[in-house]
This record gives structure tokens, sequence and C-alpha cells, in this order.
């Protein structure tokens, strides 16, 4: 339902068919007051249009969920962006810089995927600690098993 009625004076019929009257929100439908049908005359009452309240209801849900989804895309869009830039500046410091060298001397300079080529790369197993990796986080890797690990091959 809606938060600011917009009622009218209108009658309209029930399940069981009798006819009723209320002030009716124009935008939800909702009755927001009951009026006795024995007290005003009824011929002067137009009757309520459900379609078109249930058009107009249906018009504001669903800006509703097209503003609610723009709304979390850009929350998440905005997210992606702090974590990539997070990510770029943590792979151009000095302590990147150090780990990736005890990543390196760990495997002997060679491949952790194919175990023949040379390790030229360092890769992430889990960005959980970014920034504070543990070594098991990373594994060294030559540039063709890096791109097989992202399915770029």
């Amino acid at each position: 339902m809606c938060s600011v009625h917009q009622a009218k004076l209108v009658k309209y019929r029930i399940a069981n068919g009798s006819l009723w009257a209320g002030e009716v929100c124009q935008l939800c439908g909702q009755v927001t007051k009951r009026v006795s049908v024995k007290s005003i005359d009824l011929s002067s009452v137009p009757l309520m249009d459900r379609q078109s309240v249930l058009d107009r209801w249906n018009e504001k849900r669903e800006q509703y969920w097209k503003d609610y989804h723009a709304k979390k895309r850009e929350e998440f869009e905005n997210e992606r962006n702090a974590r990539k830039l997070r990510y770029v500046q943590h792979l151009s410091s000095e302590k990147w810089k150090r780990l990736r060298v005890r990543i390196f001397n760990r495997c002997n300079g060679i491949c952790e995927g194919c175990g023949i080529n040379k390790a030229t790369q360092v890769h992430h197993l889990t960005y959980d600690r970014m920034g504070d990796e543990m070594l098991f986080d990373l594994a060294a890797m030559c540039a063709p098993c890096h791109k097989k690990v992202h399915g770029l091959f």
C-alpha cells in the first residue's frame, strides 16, 4: 500500500455483489474509510474504476523496483571500483613486491601450475586477505598457466 493516500468517495461492489461506498485511495486502491450506503445518495457517487487503480498501482510498483535495482547496481559498481582501486594500489606497494619475492623463492622460480616453466606472475587463490595475504593465498605461475586459471586460454 502507499504511504500518502489520495482518497476519493466512490461506490464499489464486493465479492458477494453488495454495493458499498467509501473513500478509496486512487493510487493503491485501499479503502481508507467506509461510508454507510444508507447515509448518502449513491446515484451521485461514481463507481470505482478498479482497473485504472490497479494500473496506477502496478506502474508505481514497477517504478519502485526499477529504482531499487538501479540503486543496487550503482552500489555494486561503486564497491567494485573501490575494490579495484585498492587492488591496484596494493600491487604497486613495496609490501607486495617483497611478498612476490618470497613466493618466487618458495617455488625456486618454477611455475606451481605446470612445474616446468619459469614463474613470472603471482596468482591470488583468494582475495579474502588482500593486502595481508598469507603465503598459501598465492601461487607463482607462468603466463600460460595464469591465463588458463583465469579461463583466458
